[in-house]
Protein backbone atom coordinates (compact mmCIF):
# COMPACT_ATOMS: atom_id res chain seq x y z
CA UNK A 1 0.00 0.00 0.00
CA UNK A 2 1.77 3.19 -1.32
CA UNK A 3 2.48 6.62 1.07
CA UNK A 4 -0.50 8.35 -0.35
CA UNK A 5 -3.34 5.67 0.31
CA UNK A 6 -1.93 5.40 3.70
CA UNK A 7 -2.22 8.93 4.13
CA UNK A 8 -5.85 9.25 2.53
CA UNK A 9 -7.23 6.44 4.07
CA UNK A 10 -6.49 8.00 7.47
CA UNK A 11 -7.74 11.19 6.87
CA UNK A 12 -11.06 9.35 5.73
CA UNK A 13 -11.37 7.30 8.75
CA UNK A 14 -10.83 10.79 10.86
CA UNK A 15 -13.25 12.63 8.89
CA UNK A 16 -15.39 9.77 9.68
CA UNK A 17 -14.73 9.48 13.26
CA UNK A 18 -15.27 13.55 13.37
CA UNK A 19 -18.72 13.07 12.00
CA UNK A 20 -19.83 10.63 14.52
CA UNK A 21 -19.28 12.89 17.08
CA UNK A 22 -22.66 14.14 16.16
CA UNK A 23 -24.68 10.48 16.66
CA UNK A 24 -26.46 9.96 19.70
CA UNK A 25 -23.90 7.23 20.85
CA UNK A 26 -21.00 8.74 19.40
CA UNK A 27 -17.70 6.83 21.56
CA UNK A 28 -17.85 3.29 20.47
CA UNK A 29 -18.03 4.91 16.35
CA UNK A 30 -15.31 7.04 17.19
CA UNK A 31 -13.03 4.81 18.69
CA UNK A 32 -13.79 2.45 15.83
CA UNK A 33 -13.12 4.81 13.34
CA UNK A 34 -10.40 6.45 14.74
CA UNK A 35 -8.23 3.46 15.66
CA UNK A 36 -8.46 1.91 11.96
CA UNK A 37 -7.78 5.36 10.27
CA UNK A 38 -4.16 5.23 12.97
CA UNK A 39 -3.81 1.54 11.73
CA UNK A 40 -4.54 2.36 8.08
CA UNK A 41 -1.99 4.83 8.74
CA UNK A 42 1.34 2.92 10.14
CA UNK A 43 2.93 1.41 8.34
CA UNK A 44 3.21 -2.62 7.78
CA UNK A 45 5.68 -4.06 10.09
CA UNK A 46 4.94 -7.12 10.43
CA UNK A 47 2.11 -9.25 12.07
CA UNK A 48 1.71 -7.48 15.11
CA UNK A 49 0.09 -4.88 12.80
CA UNK A 50 -2.29 -7.37 11.64
CA UNK A 51 -3.33 -8.31 14.61
CA UNK A 52 -4.13 -4.99 15.19
CA UNK A 53 -6.37 -5.26 12.43
CA UNK A 54 -8.04 -8.05 13.48
CA UNK A 55 -8.49 -6.91 16.44
CA UNK A 56 -10.56 -3.73 16.00
CA UNK A 57 -12.40 -5.79 13.26
CA UNK A 58 -13.78 -8.80 15.84
CA UNK A 59 -14.57 -5.88 18.64
CA UNK A 60 -16.59 -3.85 15.95
CA UNK A 61 -18.46 -7.31 14.81
CA UNK A 62 -19.31 -8.41 18.78
CA UNK A 63 -20.34 -4.72 19.20
CA UNK A 64 -22.51 -5.29 15.66
CA UNK A 65 -23.78 -8.73 16.89
CA UNK A 66 -25.16 -7.45 20.44
CA UNK A 67 -26.66 -4.21 18.78
CA UNK A 68 -28.59 -6.61 16.62
CA UNK A 69 -29.74 -8.57 19.27
CA UNK A 70 -30.77 -5.73 21.32
CA UNK A 71 -33.18 -4.80 18.77
CA UNK A 72 -34.54 -8.30 18.35
CA UNK A 73 -35.48 -8.16 21.70
CA UNK A 74 -38.78 -6.78 21.91
CA UNK A 75 -38.75 -4.60 25.21
CA UNK A 76 -41.02 -5.02 27.90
Amino acid sequence: MGLLARILGGLLYGASAAVQLNDPDPLPWFFIYAVAGVLVMLPMWGRGIWAAHLAVAGVALVWAATAVARRAVPAT
